[in-house]
């Protein structure tokens, strides 16, 4: 096989996988999320609850996904928010929009691709530039890692999702 057509094979798997990832994150992967941005500014369970009951600050202080507590919850923005802890509920309470993921917690990579958003997962995140991302499963996470101006076009088009609009 030539190198010529070495590389249009490549480039070719390259765009089936990618069309099978896209299609799999703007169909929401595996997830059932009962809200919608249409309803609800923020993406929530069945019970109301963000995040599908994520502590949004132990991505910040801990580096890492953790449940919260019924224990430790707090109301924001028409849904309700778990903690690990006390402190960071209160953390949350006193700087709400320092902890929420961006995009009400709909997955970034889907918004900067120009799709509907789907409800991101709280396992598949990335913090940048001291935000929280969230995206629909661990393939729209790698993905958006080389989408260049991937965050710029997001906010762009969260505009057209939000509520605010």
């Amino acid at each position: 096989m030539t190198t010529r057509k070495r590389n249009i094979l490549v480039a070719l798997v390259a765009v089936i996988v990618a069309a099978v990832g896209i299609l799999t994150i703007t169909a929401g992967g595996d997830r059932t999320v009962t809200a919608t941005h249409a309803v609800h500014e923020i993406a929530v369970n069945a019970e109301g609850v963000a995040l599908d009951g994520y502590d949004p600050v132990a991505y910040f202080t801990g580096d890492k996904s953790e449940l919260g507590s019924l224990r430790f919850e707090h109301q924001w923005k028409n849904a309700k928010w778990r903690f690990a802890n006390a402190s960071n509920r209160d953390a949350f309470a006193a700087d709400p929009e320092k902890y929420a993921p961006q995009y009400g917690g709909f997955c970034a990579f889907a918004l900067s691709v120009g799709a509907e958003p789907p409800a991101g997962s709280p396992t598949a995140w990335n913090i940048e530039n001291g935000k929280l991302y969230l995206y629909t499963n661990k393939v729209a996470q790698i993905l958006a890692k080389f989408l260049p101006h991937g965050t710029e076009k997001a906010d762009k088009n969260w505009t057209t999702f939000s509520p605010h609009s």
